[in-house]
Protein backbone atom coordinates (compact mmCIF):
# COMPACT_ATOMS: atom_id res chain seq x y z
CA UNK A 1 0.00 0.00 0.00
CA UNK A 2 1.16 3.32 -0.90
CA UNK A 3 0.81 6.38 1.35
CA UNK A 4 -1.25 8.77 0.88
CA UNK A 5 0.60 11.95 -0.70
CA UNK A 6 3.60 9.78 -1.65
CA UNK A 7 4.22 9.34 -5.90
CA UNK A 8 6.27 6.75 -6.63
CA UNK A 9 9.20 8.00 -8.71
CA UNK A 10 7.87 7.74 -12.26
CA UNK A 11 10.00 8.39 -15.45
CA UNK A 12 6.96 9.79 -17.67
CA UNK A 13 6.52 8.66 -21.22
CA UNK A 14 6.62 11.28 -24.24
CA UNK A 15 4.88 10.78 -26.85
CA UNK A 16 5.56 12.52 -30.13
CA UNK A 17 2.84 13.89 -32.09
CA UNK A 18 3.08 14.64 -35.66
CA UNK A 19 2.42 18.80 -36.10
CA UNK A 20 -0.78 18.93 -37.38
CA UNK A 21 -0.90 20.90 -41.00
CA UNK A 22 -3.00 24.24 -41.02
CA UNK A 23 -5.90 24.87 -43.19
CA UNK A 24 -7.43 27.74 -44.32
CA UNK A 25 -10.70 26.71 -45.51
CA UNK A 26 -12.49 30.49 -45.52
CA UNK A 27 -9.66 32.26 -47.07
CA UNK A 28 -9.39 29.24 -49.95
CA UNK A 29 -13.16 29.87 -50.36
CA UNK A 30 -12.47 33.75 -50.88
CA UNK A 31 -9.26 33.61 -53.25
CA UNK A 32 -11.43 30.85 -54.98
CA UNK A 33 -14.27 33.63 -55.03
CA UNK A 34 -11.63 36.32 -56.46
CA UNK A 35 -10.53 34.01 -59.66
CA UNK A 36 -14.69 33.25 -59.71
CA UNK A 37 -15.26 36.66 -60.29
CA UNK A 38 -12.71 37.29 -63.30
CA UNK A 39 -15.31 36.02 -65.37
CA UNK A 40 -17.92 38.58 -64.60
CA UNK A 41 -18.01 41.90 -65.67
CA UNK A 42 -16.04 44.48 -63.91
CA UNK A 43 -16.20 47.54 -66.38
CA UNK A 44 -20.21 48.03 -67.49
CA UNK A 45 -20.91 51.11 -69.69
CA UNK A 46 -24.43 50.34 -70.55
CA UNK A 47 -24.36 47.52 -73.18
CA UNK A 48 -20.46 47.14 -73.16
CA UNK A 49 -19.76 44.47 -70.21
CA UNK A 50 -15.85 43.85 -70.16
CA UNK A 51 -14.87 41.07 -67.74
CA UNK A 52 -11.96 40.62 -65.25
CA UNK A 53 -10.20 38.28 -67.79
CA UNK A 54 -10.15 40.81 -70.75
CA UNK A 55 -9.18 44.09 -68.45
CA UNK A 56 -6.11 42.36 -67.51
CA UNK A 57 -5.21 41.30 -71.04
CA UNK A 58 -5.43 44.87 -72.15
CA UNK A 59 -3.19 45.86 -69.66
CA UNK A 60 -0.56 43.32 -70.65
CA UNK A 61 -1.21 44.64 -74.60
CA UNK A 62 -0.91 48.42 -73.51
CA UNK A 63 2.04 47.18 -71.52
CA UNK A 64 3.77 45.18 -74.92
CA UNK A 65 2.83 48.66 -76.83
CA UNK A 66 4.67 50.59 -74.72
CA UNK A 67 0.97 52.81 -74.47
CA UNK A 68 1.41 52.32 -70.46
CA UNK A 69 4.77 53.71 -70.15
CA UNK A 70 4.56 56.42 -72.33
CA UNK A 71 1.80 57.67 -71.09
CA UNK A 72 3.71 57.66 -67.57
CA UNK A 73 6.56 59.38 -69.11
CA UNK A 74 4.43 62.19 -70.61
CA UNK A 75 3.71 63.28 -66.84
CA UNK A 76 0.72 65.69 -66.64
CA UNK A 77 -0.21 69.18 -65.61
CA UNK A 78 -0.42 70.43 -62.65
CA UNK A 79 -0.67 67.64 -60.42
CA UNK A 80 -4.32 67.43 -59.06
CA UNK A 81 -6.15 64.68 -59.42
CA UNK A 82 -9.64 64.49 -59.24
CA UNK A 83 -11.20 61.50 -57.21
CA UNK A 84 -13.20 60.62 -60.16
CA UNK A 85 -10.22 59.80 -61.71
CA UNK A 86 -8.88 57.92 -58.88
CA UNK A 87 -11.67 55.85 -58.69
CA UNK A 88 -12.09 55.13 -62.45
CA UNK A 89 -8.25 54.02 -62.50
CA UNK A 90 -8.66 52.06 -59.44
CA UNK A 91 -11.31 49.97 -61.25
CA UNK A 92 -9.56 49.69 -64.52
CA UNK A 93 -6.89 48.39 -62.38
CA UNK A 94 -9.09 46.11 -59.92
CA UNK A 95 -9.03 42.62 -61.67
CA UNK A 96 -5.24 43.03 -62.30
CA UNK A 97 -4.94 43.97 -58.62
CA UNK A 98 -7.44 41.51 -57.41
CA UNK A 99 -5.94 38.24 -59.00
CA UNK A 100 -2.46 39.46 -57.92
CA UNK A 101 -3.85 39.43 -53.97
CA UNK A 102 -5.47 36.07 -54.63
CA UNK A 103 -2.06 34.46 -55.69
CA UNK A 104 -0.26 36.16 -53.02
CA UNK A 105 -2.97 34.70 -50.75
CA UNK A 106 -2.23 31.39 -52.27
CA UNK A 107 0.97 31.37 -51.93
CA UNK A 108 0.92 32.34 -48.25
CA UNK A 109 -1.30 29.61 -47.34
CA UNK A 110 0.70 27.02 -49.23
CA UNK A 111 3.18 27.74 -46.91
CA UNK A 112 0.74 27.43 -43.82
CA UNK A 113 0.58 31.07 -43.33
CA UNK A 114 -2.54 33.46 -42.68
CA UNK A 115 -3.35 35.95 -45.80
CA UNK A 116 -3.97 38.19 -43.08
CA UNK A 117 -2.18 40.75 -45.04
CA UNK A 118 -3.33 40.25 -48.18
CA UNK A 119 -6.62 40.79 -47.18
CA UNK A 120 -5.87 43.60 -44.89
CA UNK A 121 -4.37 45.36 -48.91
CA UNK A 122 -7.27 43.79 -50.73
CA UNK A 123 -9.98 45.30 -48.45
CA UNK A 124 -8.02 48.73 -48.22
CA UNK A 125 -7.90 48.71 -51.58
CA UNK A 126 -11.77 48.38 -51.98
CA UNK A 127 -12.35 50.60 -49.48
CA UNK A 128 -10.64 53.83 -50.92
CA UNK A 129 -12.34 52.79 -54.34
CA UNK A 130 -15.65 53.21 -52.60
CA UNK A 131 -14.64 56.41 -50.60
CA UNK A 132 -13.50 58.07 -54.07
CA UNK A 133 -16.50 57.04 -55.97
CA UNK A 134 -19.08 58.12 -53.29
CA UNK A 135 -17.30 61.50 -52.87
CA UNK A 136 -16.89 62.03 -56.63
CA UNK A 137 -20.54 61.41 -57.44
CA UNK A 138 -22.10 63.80 -60.13
CA UNK A 139 -24.89 65.52 -60.20
CA UNK A 140 -26.41 65.87 -63.18
CA UNK A 141 -29.45 68.35 -62.12
CA UNK A 142 -32.53 66.94 -63.63
CA UNK A 143 -30.89 63.46 -65.21
CA UNK A 144 -30.14 62.32 -62.02
CA UNK A 145 -26.37 61.60 -60.42
CA UNK A 146 -23.57 59.92 -61.94
CA UNK A 147 -21.27 57.85 -59.95
CA UNK A 148 -18.22 55.18 -60.74
CA UNK A 149 -19.30 52.84 -58.03
CA UNK A 150 -23.45 53.16 -59.61
CA UNK A 151 -22.53 53.54 -63.55
CA UNK A 152 -19.52 51.65 -64.25
CA UNK A 153 -18.85 49.24 -62.08
CA UNK A 154 -19.78 45.59 -62.54
CA UNK A 155 -20.41 42.88 -60.45
CA UNK A 156 -17.13 40.97 -60.68
CA UNK A 157 -15.56 44.10 -59.21
CA UNK A 158 -17.88 43.81 -56.18
CA UNK A 159 -17.50 39.84 -55.62
CA UNK A 160 -13.77 40.52 -55.87
CA UNK A 161 -14.01 43.49 -53.12
CA UNK A 162 -16.42 41.66 -50.71
CA UNK A 163 -14.20 38.18 -51.04
CA UNK A 164 -11.33 40.06 -49.05
CA UNK A 165 -13.34 39.59 -46.21
CA UNK A 166 -13.01 36.06 -46.33
CA UNK A 167 -9.19 36.52 -46.49
CA UNK A 168 -9.25 37.82 -43.25
CA UNK A 169 -11.45 35.23 -41.68
CA UNK A 170 -9.18 32.28 -39.67
CA UNK A 171 -11.27 29.56 -40.05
Amino acid sequence: MIPQGYAPNYSPVMIQVAPQKKYFIVPCIGVLLIFFSLFFPYLALGPFEITGFELIGYFFEALSEGSITDLAEEGGGDGDVPLLAIAVFMLIFGALFYAFMALISTFTMLFESHPMGAGILHLMYFGIFMLCSVLSTVDLGFLGSYSVHADMTGSGFFIAGFAGILLCIKA
